[in-house]
């Protein structure tokens, strides 16, 4: 089950909500509340799953509270003692009032159930971190191409510095969040390395020329700072889509809706080719490639003139394009870093007394300095 972030958002906050006014609710009274007050209704499992995504995706410091067995949310700041409070007033109604049923005491029943519910809570923060580390992996193996276990624990502890991730935690993590999501995941688990699965759709039929390109990818990634945006903006590209809502890619969108007939492909067909581009330039297709590719799709051009036309657009979609050779990074965003160093440079070379480079005639000491 797939969920946007605003409906993530909208479940999370409404937990939220709630716990702060109850210590603890059933997950199936916090459906029936939302049904009554959103007009977007929703279900149990999809409330369930929405929690869980929320608690996976949000810093843990801010989250409230903890899901308990599946059924109901509470408090994450609660106690040993205000757990244990609450599962005597709500888990053993036989032993509410002092035990009349002849089979155990009160205080027997009270301290067994506390700690099966102790060790369940434990078991599904375990769950959650699995959960949490699987998501990261989602987000991260699209957008980075490639990265091995120690790395993904870094971009852990990046934006979740409380959690303190170890590499060996990540292997039984992966394993677990693969498992909870029927191998339905957005990357590919190889020999220490996690894969995007534009690379490695499996890990069962891997090719030469798959290792080939792995291994060029990461002789290039280290020659790049891994690209760390905030944390709001990182979990967005577990969308796909996310990578395509930028200007040029709409003007390349555009630019085949708008030349359709003079290419030779279906309005129907405009939108999965140029994702499929897009998807290959991550990948590290070159531009020599693009009017091949394009070809091979049955597109023709019809001129010289029209084909540079076509690069304008497929260019600037080239150097928008978050490329896994980079770390994530662009052409364009490392363009601006070489600009800055150089101009730095430049400015570093000129003396105090010396004619300020800005171009205002006074000495550089007291102007730009």
């Amino acid at each position: 089950m797939r969920l946007s972030k605003e409906r993530r958002e909208q479940l999370g906050a409404y937990g939220q909500e709630w716990v702060s006014e109850n210590n603890l609710i059933a997950i199936s009274e916090l459906v029936e509340a939302f049904n009554e007050k959103e007009e977007k209704q929703t279900t149990f499992e999809e409330m369930l799953h929405g929690l869980r995504r929320f608690i996976a995706t949000t810093s843990k410091n801010e989250v409230k509270f903890a899901i308990y067995n599946d059924e109901y949310i509470l408090d994450a700041k609660l106690d040993k003692k205000q757990i244990e409070a609450l599962i005597i007033n709500n888990e053993t109604d036989c032993c509410r009032d002092g035990c009349e049923c002849g089979h155990h005491d009160h205080e027997a029943a009270t301290i067994a159930e506390i700690e099966a519910t102790i060790t369940q809570l434990q078991a599904e923060n375990s769950e959650q971190f699995a959960e949490l580390i699987g998501l990261t992996a989602e987000i991260a193996a699209p957008l980075y191409g490639v990265l091995n276990f120690q790395e993904l624990a870094e971009i852990l502890n990046h934006y979740h510095p409380k959690l303190n991730v170890v590499k060996d935690d990540i292997l039984p993590a992966l394993t677990t969040h693969i498992e909870f999501s029927g191998e339905d995941v957005d990357y590919t688990v190889f020999e220490g390395f996690i894969v995007s699965p534009m690379i490695l759709p499996d890990a069962i039929e891997i090719t030469d020329a798959d290792v080939e390109l792995i291994d060029n990818i990461r002789v290039e990634q280290k020659n790049h700072e891994r690209y760390l945006p905030d944390y709001e903006e990182f979990v967005q590209y577990a969308t796909p889509i996310h990578e395509m809502m930028t200007a040029s890619f709409d003007n390349f969108l555009n630019f085949l809706d708008k030349n359709r007939k003079r290419i030779g492909i279906k309005e129907r067909e405009i939108g999965s080719l140029a994702v499929t581009f897009l998807q290959l330039l991550k990948v590290g297709m070159e531009s020599k490639y693009f009017v091949e590719f394009f070809q091979e799709e049955g597109c023709s051009f019809s001129s010289k003139s029209f084909i540079n036309e076509f690069m304008g657009y497929a260019g600037e979609v080239h150097r928008d394009t978050r490329m896994y050779a980079l770390n994530g990074h662009t052409l364009n965003e490392l363009e601006l870093e070489v600009e800055d160093d150089q101009e730095q440079r430049i400015v570093t070379k000129v003396g105090r007394n010396e004619p300020c480079p800005c171009g205002s005639g006074k000495k550089y000491k007291k102007c730009c300095l």
